[in-house]
Order: C-alpha cells, then sequence, then structure tokens
C-alpha cells in the first residue's frame, strides 16, 4: 500500500494499492513526466500544468504541479545482506517459492536458499509478496528502492579560496593585500553517482545538485520503461 499526496493548488492525501501505483506511475510514464525514485521506496511524480491566464487571454500560466507515492511501510536502511537477498530473488532463473521447514518460511530455489531469520525480516518490512501459489517476487516498494540505493548521489562542496597549483590552476590568484593575497576562490562542485554513469564538474553546488537531480530522474526513466511496462 501507498500514501498518495497530490500538491496543485491546495494538497490532497490518498491511498493506492500497489497495482494502482504502478498504474499512476505509467500514466507519468507515458505523458513524459519528471518521476524520481527515493532509497525509501517512494517514489515523486513532477510536471508543470499549462492554463490560460483568466486575466490575459494572450498568455498562459504554468503552475508547478506534484504527486508523491510513500509506502506505508518506508524502507530506512537496506544493508548488504538484504540487497544480497533482493538481488537473489530479482535475478533468479525461475520464481523463488516461499516454502516451510520446521514450521518456519524460507526461500527457495535451485541452489539457492534464504533461511527463517532473513525471510522473516524481508516480509515483515514489506520488502517481498507472494501469488496465490507461493512464489515470490519483489514489491513495488523494494524494487524503487534498489533502484534508488544504486543511483545516490552526492556532490561535493567547493574549494572556496585556495592556492591557485591547488585547484590546477596557473597563475599567482588575487592580486589584492590581506589575507587573500595569492589566492583563487572556486565555488565549482562536483556531482557523483556509484553507478558510475555521472562524474560531473560545475561552476557552482546548485548546478552540481540539478545535474544530480537530473541524473537520477534519467535513471528512475529508464529503470521505469524496462522494469514496469509490460
Amino acid at each position: 500500500m501507498f500514501r498518495i499526496t497530490r500538491t496543485a493548488d491546495d494538497v490532497t492525501e490518498g491511498t493506492a494499492t500497489e497495482s494502482h501505483a504502478l498504474s499512476l506511475l505509467r500514466r507519468a510514464l507515458g505523458r513524459r513526466y519528471d518521476i524520481e525514485a527515493h532509497p525509501d521506496g517512494s517514489a515523486q511524480i513532477t510536471w508543470t500544468h499549462r492554463q490560460l491566464d483568466p486575466h490575459h487571454d494572450d498568455r498562459t500560466l504554468d503552475t508547478p504541479r506534484s504527486l508523491t507515492l510513500t509506502p506505508t511501510t518506508p524502507i530506512r536502511s537496506l544493508p548488504k545482506t538484504v540487497l544480497g537477498d533482493l538481488e537473489l530473488i530479482r535475478t533468479a532463473p525461475w520464481n523463488p517459492r516461499l516454502e516451510t521447514e520446521a514450521g518456519l518460511e524460507v526461500i527457495e530455489q535451485g541452489l539457492f536458499r534464504i533461511p527463517p531469520a532473513a525471510t522473516a525480516r524481508l516480509r515483515d518490512r514489506g520488502l517481498i509478496t507472494t501469488d496465490g501459489n507461493g512464489y515470490v517476487r519483489l514489491t513495488l516498494t523494494a524494487r524503487i528502492a534498489v533502484h534508488a540505493h544504486q543511483h545516490r548521489t552526492h556532490t561535493t562542496p567547493p574549494k572556496g579560496w585556495a592556492r591557485p597549483s591547488d585547484l590546477g590552476l596557473t597563475g599567482n590568484g588575487l592580486n589584492k593585500p590581506g589575507r587573500r593575497n595569492g589566492l583563487h576562490y572556486s565555488a565549482g562542485s562536483w556531482a557523483h553517482c556509484p553507478c558510475g554513469n555521472l562524474a560531473r564538474y560545475t561552476d557552482t553546488r546548485d548546478e552540481a545538485r540539478a545535474k544530480a537531480r537530473e541524473h537520477r530522474i534519467t535513471e528512475t526513466t529508464r529503470f521505469l520503461t524496462h522494469t514496469l511496462t509490460p
């Protein structure tokens, strides 16, 4: 289950099943809205609503709008062991099954087996679900969280005042008396992503943050296109 928060002229809230959340994401994807996955398993859809200006017939008004899908059990963290178990389930050549051993549930498929304690942890955290035949799959919350975990971007703080040689520059820096004499000011910032597809230097940290968000939106769109579209 998800909580829906829609921000337009006002803020409204509701709930959605996983299938409803999937339909909302697919609709947003089809309309080319910006979609960003978050590490807690939530997803935010943003777009611009355009309408005629009631006071000027030849003008339009652009209003930013958003819709956020937040799981009723948000994910606080994904340790390596949990990520490993989720990856086993996700990449299994056949659907794993939920079996019972000595009264305890385990996930099994082929040569791998997820023990009872780890299986219980995945179920309690809302990371897996089963169909009527006992086959296990990742929930939408888990898929979004795993994807977002792979694209947790960060930006570096600007160096500020530094010697030109420390910045890879030539020259004498600022030629003024005082504490900053001989120094050069750098407001630049790097935007990085652990996926390896983002390593961008920008003139300011705000620009780096914008590049990082653009990367996350691009990767989320690719994820939805290849994973969630039937």
